[in-house]
C-alpha cells in the first residue's frame, strides 16, 4: 500500500514549479524528496523508467520556435532540469550538447551565430554557456576558413544586423578584436588634426603651433612603426632610444625644469612610446593578411589622444609652460591610453606619477 501510494504519489506530482521566484535551495530540496521517493520504488523494483520520458530532441526543436514571452517560462524550465540532473541519481537523464552543423557560408554562420546570440540575450540561465559555444564556433570557423578575408566579411555582415545584437557579438568576442579595432580606426580617422584644431576649445590656443607639434609627432610615429612592424620584430632598441631621449633625469618639485629642450623632447618621447604600444600589439595586424585596409588592424593613438596630452603638458599655448590642466576627453575615446601615455613621459621626463580614477573597477582593468 504504501508503495502504491508513493507509485501514485509522483506520478500525480507536478515536477515543474511554475513558481517563477522559487530559490535554487527550496528546488533542490523539493528534487531531492522526489529522489528519496524514486529510491524507495527502486529497490521494490515497482517502478519502470518508462514514466518518465523526456524526448530532448523534441525539446530542442520546440526551443527554436519559442516566442518571447515563451523565454521566461522555459528559463524556469532550465532551473528546474539543473535541479532534477543534480539531485535524481536514479533516473538516467542526459542531456547530450552538440553543434552539427554543415553549411559554412558566411550568410548562414552569420544567421547561426545572430540566433544563438538571441537566446543568450533573452535566457540569462544559457547565457555563460551560449557564449563559450559562440566563441569555440568562432575559433573552428576562423580555423577551418584560414582566411581573414572571410571572417573580416563575418564580421561586416554582423556589423549590419539591423537587430543589433551582430554589433553585440563583435563587440563581447575576442575573435573579433581585430575586427572591431578595424571600425574604431575608420570611424576616428576620419576626424583627423584638422577636425580636431577646428573643434578644440580652450585658453590661449595657438592652433598653428600645436599642429606643428602633431605633424612632428606623426612623422616620427609612421616612421617608427613602419621600420619595426615585422613578425617576430625585436623592440630593444625602440625601448633603449626611448631612454636615451629622456635622459636621466630627477625631477625637484620645489624647482622643476621645463626648458625648451625639454619641451622640444615632448613630441619625440610620445611618438616613441606610441609607437612601442602600435608595435606590442600588433598581432591583428598580421591576422588580417590580404586585407586592403590592413593598417586599420595596428592600435594606433589618434590626433585627438595626442593634442590631449600636448595640451595637458603645456604643448600648443602662448609660452609652453607646465602648469595645471583640465582635459575632457568623451566615453570610448581613450581616456585610459591618454593617461598611460601622459604617465609615461611625465615618468621618464624625471617626475613621481600618481594616477587616480573615481571607479575601483576601472582602476583594476586599467592596471598593467
Amino acid at each position: 500500500r504504501i508503495i502504491k501510494e508513493i507509485k501514485n504519489t509522483l506520478i500525480q506530482s507536478k515536477l515543474i514549479s511554475e513558481d517563477k521566484n522559487e530559490i535554487g535551495k527550496h528546488r533542490d530540496e523539493r528534487y531531492k524528496k522526489f529522489n528519496e521517493k524514486f529510491l524507495i520504488l527502486n529497490k521494490a523494483k515497482v517502478f519502470n523508467n518508462s514514466y518518465l520520458n523526456i524526448d530532448l530532441n523534441d525539446i530542442e526543436q520546440e526551443y527554436s520556435h519559442l516566442t518571447r514571452n515563451d523565454y521566461t517560462e522555459f528559463n524556469i524550465c532550465y532551473l528546474n532540469l539543473i535541479s532534477f540532473r543534480q539531485e535524481m541519481k536514479l533516473v538516467q537523464c542526459g542531456v547530450n550538447e552538440k553543434i552539427a552543423e554543415n553549411d559554412t557560408t558566411v550568410q548562414h554562420v552569420t544567421s547561426m551565430l545572430i540566433n544563438m546570440k538571441r537566446v543568450s540575450i533573452d535566457m540569462p540561465s544559457f547565457k555563460t554557456k551560449i557564449n563559450e559555444r559562440i566563441d569555440e564556433l568562432l575559433n573552428n570557423y576562423k580555423s577551418i576558413t584560414n582566411d581573414s578575408m572571410t571572417f573580416t566579411k563575418l564580421g561586416t555582415l554582423l556589423n549590419q544586423d539591423k537587430t543589433g545584437i551582430g554589433q553585440t557579438i563583435i563587440s563581447e568576442h575576442k575573435s573579433f578584436q581585430g575586427y572591431s579595432l578595424s571600425l574604431f580606426n575608420e570611424k576616428t580617422r576620419r576626424h583627423g588634426i584638422t577636425y580636431v584644431l577646428s573643434n578644440l576649445e580652450g585658453d590661449s590656443i595657438e592652433r598653428k603651433l600645436l599642429e606643428k607639434r602633431y605633424e612632428q609627432f606623426n612623422r616620427l610615429y609612421q616612421e617608427l612603426v613602419q621600420q619595426n612592424l615585422k613578425p617576430n620584430m625585436k623592440l630593444d632598441k625602440l625601448i633603449e632610444n626611448i631612454k636615451l631621449i629622456a635622459g636621466n633625469r630627477k625631477q625637484d618639485p620645489e624647482n622643476i625644469e621645463w626648458d625648451a629642450d625639454i619641451r622640444r623632447k615632448v613630441p619625440e618621447l610620445a611618438a616613441h612610446i606610441f609607437a612601442l604600444w602600435t608595435l606590442k600589439n600588433a598581432e591583428h595586424y598580421f591576422e588580417a593578411e590580404g586585407s586592403d585596409n590592413r593598417d586599420n588592424y595596428l592600435l594606433q593613438p589618434h590626433a585627438a589622444q595626442v593634442i590631449s596630452i600636448f595640451r595637458m603638458l603645456g604643448i600648443g599655448d602662448k609660452n609652453e609652460e607646465l602648469k595645471n590642466n583640465l582635459v575632457q576627453i568623451g566615453t570610448g575615446e581613450g581616456k585610459s591610453i591618454t593617461l598611460g601615455s601622459m604617465a609615461c613621459i611625465l615618468a621618464l621626463l624625471g617626475f613621481d606619477v600618481r594616477c587616480a580614477c573615481y571607479s575601483q573597477y576601472l582602476s583594476h582593468r586599467d592596471y598593467t
